[in-house]
């Protein structure tokens, strides 16, 4: 349907006639026939070339202010030999995008219209974060086709290239999403046949696009128009079965050599293959090996150099299967893994060149075949039976980790001990249980942490394929165990057990020792483990879902809130993709949960439990849905239910990163800081980055009057994090409980220098020069802070914003504007108590907001109900000025005599359990 038209300086007037030579009705200019203006030029000598010259230039000249459709053209942006793109802004709606059509002068070319027509079609079949995305497909009142889509302000690959030449990883980064992007495209059935860095278009976020399908092909069909196209792409960037086979024949495969082309390039600096012209380079592809990657690039490893060659083999079939078998290869680099791309070595050379010259080679053949036939047989022979022993007695073991107690987050417990020990006589009759014999000493010098890599590189340097992992810890009085065994070779978890047995590891074992024996006989075991391996690995088998998951992980990576909400956007999408998927009900949920942090909404928080609860209902056994569980509780601030969920999904996977912190950073809220000490440890053999829980563990030893012992963790993770902020905030929070205000104030000059606008350092300034008796300082940053923000923190915090303000308003005589500040404090904090009863944070800063507005009674009474809910820091509330006039209480003093001794008690039961591997 023709709904707008474009502006009469550029639109072929209705009432031209053909002409009387040639019956074209092609114009330019002055109404001259542009197809006898061509056949004259080419009859005519070089004088007359400048004249024809201006006579074309006059071809499809637009106005500088004119519409297309729905659309208001600003300028042109770029021209091809078929079309024409220009920035565009829709009338309605304001939106800028980019507007294709066809150039005027291909008005009769049915060709150039169909493929056209088809680029259009293909592209808005497609829906993928990194695909550019149509938004309207129509035609002008003169039946030229045009389409709008997305515009992408950061410009091609080809422009910006030259700017990532020096950061391979960013190249490797920017591969992977298009490969993922043409990987979906493939499952639709498309090939694309053009990629190229200018094709590949850039967001305004850096994210690529991929565009121009203008030669792309359904992979189900074959039309006269796909065969008869005369354009096969871009030379150095093509396929050799594209330029020299049958477009009907060509598989995903020619878009992995694009894909492979386009990474030479971007580390290189040039495709590879170069020359005079467009044959010389296509007959280079199809007749020589691609160069060596690393001969033109000093950036490029080994690693790349091997992806980028399997990536332009001359041969369709030695390449990557697939476009996402290629993205798969380019993360496992990313993350400093294995690539599954083998090297051409020189076997496959011989059987390459025994391919092409066969007489030659099926001589030497022979010959070589009659020389060693009889001795080969019989060595053959030798290891096969070697073989096949050491498989028979690897599929009969089994690698046993030493037992968790999470009650004491610790390997070493008598009863974690004790279960190990229990476990292996057990099953050891009928499964030879290799135990892990590393003494403290050993483990160190080789680098062990609790990771599934080091895991598996140690079960299978056992002789074992396979090792279980077993948690327990008391529920209701009861003994719970998780039993995962985990497949070495592919770290997938062949099955898992809950075992809740009675009050002790005696009745638990003979359970365990039936599930083990049920999994790993000798009848059964080489059958079943071969069964689990084939299962598919994700969590659903809807091709979409699973595409939109692994966007929304990508995205929600960053930590931004933009990029935060895309990723909630592609997780709302796996749902609708497959609603049934536990993974992308978990994922969405904890996404929605996270989000908070930007931007509270009670709404959506609850919309965060329902889902998790649904992904638990759906998948018990995954942890991933636990965690969800685990992160909403903790932003609705409902911290016991955090731990649960949060130790529910740990043991479901004890190898997992971020678990552990989690767990720490909950006790050390609920008010225990000996077991956020012995969670931290844990998380630190198991962290990506040296110091990442430094902070964490200076603040958890602060809390138990330890001071020394918190300087010395920021000591050490400072020698390798000495960038992140919340060192500094930790030693601030030190020096103040040591009252060493001097020092204070250095170290918040420090931070207000280096960060100026971070809210994180303000707030943390303000409540130093509060705490510290320099209230005008104080009081400046607070009106600052509450310009922008008259909330809470969803986690609570001890001293709000108001509150601080109003206490110090009551002091400098501003008594009205101090009071309406506490009071509207109280009924915030008061407000928030309705989702987390049991808050210590909420608890204590209404009692301090209390105190400052002077009412006693019901100050200590808050002040209790923090303590009992896990409120523990004593030397912060001697500290805080909004309680000076409860200094001399009775009942004050003897809460914090009860929170002295608790603390006191703590400490004195030795916090740090060394996790030591028996």
């Amino acid at each position: 349907m023709n709904i707008a038209g474009i502006s009469d300086s550029v639109r072929m007037p209705s009432d031209v006639v053909a002409c009387a030579k040639c019956g074209s009705t092609s114009r330019v200019g002055r109404g001259f026939c542009l197809s006898c203006l061509l056949q004259r030029g080419l009859e005519a000598d070089a004088g007359d070339t400048e004249t024809l010259d201006e006579v074309l230039a006059e071809v499809d000249v637009r106005d500088s202010e004119w519409r297309l459709g729905n659309y208001q053209i600003l300028e042109e942006i770029g021209r091809g030999g078929m079309g024409v793109i220009y920035r565009a802004r829709q009338r309605h709606s304001r939106r800028i995008v980019a507007v294709k059509r066809v150039l005027g002068y291909h008005a009769d070319s049915r060709e150039t219209l169909a493929r056209f027509r088809r680029e259009a079609q293909a592209a808005a079949s497609l829906d993928h974060p990194n695909i550019l995305p149509i938004y309207e497909v129509s035609e002008s009142e003169d039946g030229l086709p045009f389409f709008s889509m997305k515009f992408a302000p950061g410009g091609s690959l080809q422009e910006v290239g030259p700017t990532l030449r020096n950061g391979p990883r960013q190249c490797v980064v920017l591969v992977a999403k298009i490969a993922r992007a043409v990987q979906h495209a493939h499952g639709k059935g498309i090939l694309h046949r053009d990629l190229k860095p200018g094709n590949i278009l850039l967001d305004g976020s850096g994210e690529p696009l991929v565009s121009d399908f203008g030669l792309a092909k359904w992979l189900d069909t074959s039309s006269d128009l796909t065969r008869t196209l005369t354009i096969f792409g871009t030379p150095g960037y093509i396929a050799p079965e594209q330029a020299s086979g049958p477009a009907a024949q060509l598989k995903p495969a020619a878009d992995v050599y694009s894909l492979g082309a386009i990474l030479f390039d971007l580390l290189a600096g040039r495709p590879p293959f170069l020359g005079s012209h467009a044959l010389s380079v296509i007959r280079q592809a199809a007749e020589t090996p691609a160069p060596k990657l690393r001969s033109l690039s000093k950036i490029a490893d080994r690693d790349l150099e091997t992806i980028c060659a399997h990536c332009l083999e001359r041969e369709p079939t030695a390449r990557y299967r697939s476009a996402h078998d290629l993205a798969e290869d380019l993360e496992r680099w990313l993350e400093g893994r294995a690539i599954l791309a083998r090297r051409v070595f020189l076997p496959s050379r011989v059987w390459r060149w025994s391919r092409r010259n066969p007489v030659l080679a099926s001589t030497f053949i022979v010959c070589g075949v009659l020389a060693i036939v009889g001795t080969s047989w019989q060595v053959k022979n030798r290891r096969l039976a070697a073989r096949l022993d050491e498989e028979k007695l690897a599929a009969r073991s089994l690698f046993l980790l030493p037992a968790l107690d999470l009650d004491e987050v610790s390997s070493n417990s008598p009863q974690a001990t004790d279960m190990s020990a229990r476990l292996a006589r057990a099953c050891g009759a009928v499964i030879s249980m290799k135990t892990s014999s590393f003494p403290r000493a050993e483990a160190e010098a080789s680098g062990f942490k609790w990771k599934e890599s080091d895991l598996r590189r140690i079960t299978l340097a056992s002789g074992s394929n396979a090792f279980l992992l077993a948690t327990m810890r008391r529920v209701e009085g009861k003994i719970r165990s998780v039993l995962t065994l985990v497949d070495a070779g592919s770290g997938q978890v062949l099955h898992r057990e809950i075992i809740a047995g009675d009050a002790s590891v005696e009745t638990t074992i003979p359970q365990a020792a039936l599930f083990l024996n049920g999994k790993w006989n000798q009848n059964a075991s080489r059958r079943d483990l071969a069964r689990l391996r084939s299962e598919p690995a994700t969590a659903t088998k809807s091709a979409a879902a699973q595409d939109y998951l692994l966007a929304g992980d990508d995205l929600t990576k960053k930590r931004n809130e933009e990029n935060f909400d895309r990723g909630v956007e592609c997780y709302r999408k796996a749902v609708a993709a497959d609603p049934q998927c536990a993974l992308a009900l978990a994922s969405l949920a904890s996404a929605l949960a996270m989000r908070q942090q930007f931007r509270p909404n009670v709404a959506e928080l609850d919309e965060s439990m329902q889902l998790a609860a649904r992904a638990v209902e759906q998948d018990s056994l995954l942890p991933d849905a636990h965690r969800a569980m685990a992160v909403g509780f903790t932003m609705a601030g409902r911290f016991p239910e955090a731990v649960e969920a949060s130790i529910r999904a740990f043991e479901l996977d004890p190898t997992y990163q971020r678990a552990p912190g989690l767990l720490g950073a909950l006790a050390a809220l609920t008010g225990r800081p000996d077991m956020a000490l012995r969670w931290f440890e844990w998380a630190t053999r198991m962290q990506s980055q040296p110091g990442e829980y430094s902070s964490n563990i200076a603040m958890a030893w602060l809390a138990l009057g330890e001071d020394e012992a918190a300087e010395a963790a920021l000591r050490d993770g400072s020698e390798f994090r000495s960038e992140l902020p919340d060192s500094t905030f930790a030693l601030i929070s030190i020096r103040l409980l040591q009252r060493r205000h001097q020092e204070v104030q250095t170290l918040v000059k420090g931070v207000l220098e280096r960060a100026p606008s971070d809210r994180d350092a303000r707030r943390t300034a303000a409540e130093a020069w509060l705490m510290s008796g320099k209230r005008q300082e104080a009081a400046e940053i607070y009106r600052t802070l509450l310009e922008g923000d008259r909330g809470i923190s969803i986690l609570g915090s001890r001293i709000t914003y108001q509150s601080a303000l109003g206490w110090i308003c009551l002091q400098t005589g501003e008594k009205a504007e101090g009071i309406s500040l506490l009071n509207e404090a109280k009924n915030l904090e008061i407000g928030a108590l309705s989702t987390a009863p049991r808050n210590p944070n909420h608890l204590y800063s209404i009692a301090a907001t209390c105190a400052a507005l002077g009412e006693t009674n019901e100050a200590l009474t808050w002040f209790e109900k923090a303590a009992d809910a896990g409120m523990i820091d004593y030397r912060f509330a001697e500290m805080d000025p909004r309680f000076s006039d409860l200094a001399f209480d009775t009942r004050f003093k003897k809460t914090l005599t009860a929170l002295r001794e608790r603390v006191e008690q703590l400490r004195r039961q030795g916090p740090a359990v060394t996790l030591v591997l028996k």
